[in-house]
């Protein structure tokens, strides 16, 4: 189907809908403002410029150029050189024509306004050829930069959204117009390439999304091939069983792929243990050989749990801190697990939002794979091949078929379809439900999981759930192309976008502040205007809807500091909604809440106090985020998803003397001018049409029996394996799947 017959679709039904009541019932909630439209569009401009300014600050400030980087307690002794590779390369920039503009700005609010006349960019009618050289580690430029030396015994801590808020910045900044070829976003690039280098693709879905989202637009093969795995790695971790199929939750991490591979770990490792023996018996060399060969095939064979989950190795301590090399200059510590994904799972629209957020960008580049990757089996020989050999049987269990981005892109759909509710709203889709994969491993994990210690979680519906809701399902039909979407998913998408515009006009109405005050903006309130960044593919021009838009942008101006930053002095931690609401819902228990010292009962529904309490330990607590550089981020893709060429406006501005006092004499005249209309009468709204039939299969959630209870006291940190001396071994089905699992699905189809 045409594009273009897409949107005047999209916009009949509009129209119809607006004509029916629906539009006037939610523009009834909300007055509007008068609010001086080139007053708003200049504080933008100053904001945007200046947010990007204090990034790009954090980045120079910082010893190894991070922003929202990790958490350091070791000290900087001084720094080494290192040659690292870079090419010559040739962009071509914009050149515009000027002309003068005349605008006013009050500069106190005790005097009037006074009249400027500037020079403003009106219409690009050109470009020019700029040099530069860009990081390549087979490029023929060699350049000697600076690594930091850190003194012996400290380390650096990397919290739960670490690397994510990291790789937002870069995007924000992208935004904003600022290229690659700047030292700062360079810079930055090359710390998340390094730290994926070195440490692998991290387990948190929030990580994943967002260094998907940067590398799918990074120019090169290298990034090419680590958008793939990224992304590869995102569609694996789609919840595929019970209620949450189709769903994502704060862990990207697929157990029936993780299941065998940690089972042929095991084994391996049972193999080398045998072998060691024998030498003990006698010493020879080909049995030391044969220790070799088994000792490779066991670090090889970790290498590949590692991938599907950093922290699989742990086995019971998954939820622990832990490091990948306690041997290391400085060690390199990683949160734990955010819930104990051996025997269940969690899942809410947060999580599932920002996945498929990522896959429609790496799909927007051409980078989103047809299908996920699979490793290769590992056998006792210390090699990989496609078959095992009849001397090691047991360590070559079959991987599941691959993933296809056609069935989750579909799944997430029809389950984005299923949950929306009749006034297309959606709620959080908090859901905690067990996993079974692991049943076999009873001498290794608390296993299997009690189903009946899985308590029902709240769902709010809030203005952030709907946003995120409608921003899925746009995000699928950027992925697979909207007149896709639009055949199977036309009523559901329409009715989210009303509900978005009531939900968010319902919001605005209930925070507003009073005449003449600032208001401050909360986690909440970041969380929204990041999943309102990215305009929606529904074909409807900005003009459609100027009020809530520009009090949203007003109200985001005011909320952040003269000097370009915004969440100064702001609670900010990273715990997704269904996370909050397994607290609230296990914290009466007893023995489910784990982290105060007494033993909890593993192998029910529980979690780790530790790693989702911004109150415990509140320094070195996990999931507290760099809350001033996340929140200027959001805060700078907003505006410059609002500002009309923003790198314009960043460039016209940002390099401007005496800009905060501007600033202050522009946020003056928004807070002074804001004066509320009369409302209109509520207009009696009728029920949303449905067109097109929504496709929804219901699922199921079988479980075993429920399990006998198992008290594990909480122990320390751990740094290395945790495995039995005698290894149980768990048996686990030779064949790939049941024959099920390979016949298509009808919720994988759109």
């Amino acid at each position: 189907m045409n594009p273009m017959i897409v949107t005047l679709r999209v916009l009949l039904l509009v129209a119809v809908a607006s004509a029916m009541g629906v539009a006037g019932l939610a523009r009834a909630q909300t007055p509007e403002l008068v609010v001086d439209p080139e007053a708003v569009r200049q504080a933008a401009r100053i904001a945007l410029a200046q947010g990007v300014a204090w990034l790009k600050a954090q980045s120079t400030n910082d010893a190894e150029g991070w922003i929202a980087g990790p958490s350091r307690t070791s000290k900087l002794i001084g720094t080494t050189d290192v040659t690292n590779h870079y090419r010559q390369v040739i962009t071509q920039i914009p050149v515009f024509e000027y002309s003068n503009y005349v605008t006013f700005v009050q500069t106190s609010p005790t005097e009037p306004p006074h009249k400027v006349v500037e020079r403003r960019a009106v219409r690009q009618i050109g470009t020019k050829p700029l040099q530069t050289v860009v990081y390549d580690k087979d490029g023929p430029i060699g350049r000697i930069d600076a690594r930091p030396i850190y003194q012996a015994g400290g380390n650096i801590f990397w919290r739960v959204s670490g690397l994510g808020d990291a790789a937002l910045v870069v995007y924000a900044l992208r935004q904003a117009g600022v290229p690659d070829e700047d030292p700062v976003v360079q810079r930055m690039l090359e710390n998340l390439r390094g730290q994926l280098t070195e440490q692998g693709l991290p387990d948190e879905t929030w990580n994943l999304a967002w260094l998907t989202v940067v590398f799918a637009a990074t120019p090169g093969t290298e990034a090419a091939d680590l958008t793939e795995r990224l992304a590869g790695r995102l569609m694996d971790g789609q919840i595929v069983e019970g209620a949450a199929r189709g769903l994502w939750g704060p862990l990207c991490i697929n157990p029936r792929l993780l299941a065998p591979a940690l089972r042929d770990y095991l084994a391996l490792i049972a193999d080398l243990q045998k072998k060691e023996q024998r030498v003990k018996l006698k010493d020879t060399k080909p049995a030391q050989a044969a220790v070799e060969r088994a000792q490779a095939a066991v670090t090889k064979q970790q290498e590949a749990v590692r991938a599907l989950a950093r922290s699989g190795t742990q086995f019971a301590g998954a939820e622990y801190p832990w490091v990948t090399d306690p041997h290391a200059d400085p060690v390199v510590k990683f949160a734990g697990a955010s819930h104990f994904y051996f025997n269940q799972t969690v899942a809410d629209l947060e999580s599932t939002w920002v996945a498929l957020f990522a896959l429609s960008s790496a799909a927007g580049q051409q980078r989103l794979p047809a299908q996920t990757l699979r490793p290769k089996p590992v056998h006792a020989s210390g090699g990989a091949s496609a078959t095992a050999p009849p001397a090691a049987p047991a360590a070559a269990t079959a991987m599941p078929r691959p993933e296809t981005s056609e069935a989750v892109l579909a799944r997430a759909a029809n389950t984005l379809a299923a949950r929306q509710q009749k006034d297309g709203l959606w709620n959080e889709c908090n859901l905690h439900q067990p996993v079974t994969e692991f049943d076999a491993f009873t001498g290794t994990l608390p296993v299997p999981a009690d189903p009946k210690s899985f308590p029902p979680l709240n769902s709010a519906t809030t203005a952030v759930s709907v946003v995120q809701g409608i921003a899925a399902l746009d995000s699928v039909g950027r992925a697979v192309g909207m007149d896709r979407l639009m055949r199977g998913f036309q009523s559901p998408y329409v009715t989210g976008l009303y509900g978005r515009e009531k939900e968010v006009d319902a919001w605005l109405s209930a925070t507003r502040p009073k005449i003449g005050a600032r208001q401050r903006l909360t986690m909440a309130d970041f969380a929204l205007y990041l999943a309102l960044a990215r305009p929606l593919s529904s074909g409807r021009p900005e003009r459609d809807v100027p009020t809530g838009d520009t009090e949203l942008m007003v109200r985001l101006i005011l909320g952040g500091s003269p000097d370009g930053d915004w969440g100064r002095g702001v609670p900010m931690w990273f715990a997704t909604s269904s996370t909050r609401a397994r607290l609230a819902a296990l914290k009466p228990l007893t023995a489910r809440v784990w982290g105060n010292g007494e033993p909890v009962e593993m192998n029910k529904a529980h979690l780790w106090l530790y790693n989702i309490d911004p109150v415990s330990m509140v320094e070195w607590s996990p999931i507290v985020r760099d809350g001033q550089a996340y929140a200027t981020a959001v805060a700078v893709l907003y505006l410059a998803s609002r500002v009309p060429d923003p790198a314009a406006a960043v460039k016209e501005w940002s390099e401007k003397p005496a800009l905060v006092e501007v600033r202050k004499g522009v946020e003056q005249v928004l807070v002074d001018r804001r004066v509320p209309k009369p409302v209109p009468a509520p207009v009696a709204a009728a029920p949303a049409t449905n067109n097109a039939p929504v496709t929804a299969v219901p699922v199921t959630n079988s479980v075993p029996p429920a399990a006998v209870s198992t008290n594990r006291a909480a122990t320390k940190e751990t740094t290395e394996p945790i495995v039995p001396a005698e290894l149980d071994v768990p048996v686990l089905p030779a064949a790939p799947a049941p024959p099920a699992d390979t016949a298509p699905k009808s919720d994988e189809a759109l």
